[in-house]
């Protein structure tokens, strides 16, 4: 028989989608759940004979190998990703409270000086919260991973923008945006945005810092995905502007 390697094996399984593979530490377990010399990983595409999986318990130990790639491959099982109204759930306050300081650290490094320093003026989280509760424009969500609080976001009214030789004002803006670290790199960020993005259907306005790869490379990859690439991007004085249209119309703004 020819030898068995991993991507081959990945196919048996008929997974809809390939995924990332766990880090090779955990790679390893893998011949223990098949029932395979411990070295059988390391002789794959080496040339040497495969394991069999032709033998009566093949079947078997196919289905507990799935179950230990999903265990270790967030993004072989399916998660559900929803968003809600953040004013009208119990605890969702405190939550995004709680998380706050998490968010300033995201910030910190970028020197926008839009923050204060926390340790210069106290511990002010509850209220810059209170604004944005207070704030009847915004719409601040509740990003929910298997109906627990992941991450927040805020959608505020736009600003004008300027299209070539035109001036249009975007529907809405994304004034904030963040998901908690244990759930980053892990698909729910993208759901998201997508949820997000239709429930509020218009003229959009991203805008990030230039100075902030991972945010501009995030919007990016998300805005192509979205809109199949139809989004128009302006650099200007060290930010980076995507404008679109949401909804049925998708379309650049």
């Amino acid at each position: 028989p020819r030898p068995l390697k991993p991507l081959r094996l990945l196919r048996l399984l008929k997974l809809p989608r390939l995924p990332k593979l766990p880090r090779l530490p955990r790679l390893l377990k893998l011949p223990r759940l098949l029932r395979l010399p411990s070295n059988s990983v390391k002789r794959y595409g080496s040339g040497s004979q495969g394991p069999d999986l032709k033998s009566p318990g093949r079947s078997h130990r196919l289905v507990r190998a799935f179950l230990f790639l999903a265990s270790e491959s967030p993004g072989l099982t399916s998660m559900s990703i929803s968003v809600r109204d953040a004013r009208t759930h119990q605890g969702d306050r405190q939550w995004i409270e709680s998380v706050y300081r998490d968010y300033l650290a995201d910030l910190a490094p970028l020197n926008t000086g839009i923050f204060p320093v926390l340790s210069e003026i106290g511990h002010r989280e509850p209220d810059q919260s209170t604004r944005w509760f207070a704030d009847p424009a915004a719409h601040l969500l509740t990003v929910l991973h298997e109906q627990r609080p992941a991450g927040f976001a805020m959608v505020t009214p736009g600003a004008i923008v300027s299209a070539q030789s035109t001036a249009t004002r975007a529907d809405y803006r994304m004034a904030e945006f963040f998901i908690a670290r244990p759930y980053r790199r892990r698909g729910v960020g993208r759901r998201a945005v997508r949820l997000v993005l239709d429930r509020f259907s218009g003229q959009w306005e991203i805008v990030e810092y230039l100075r902030n790869p991972g945010a501009v490379g995030f919007w990016r990859t998300v805005l192509t995905d979205y809109t199949a690439g139809q989004y128009n991007e302006r650099v200007a004085n060290g930010e980076v502007r995507q404008t679109f249209r949401s909804g049925s119309g998708k379309r650049p703004a």
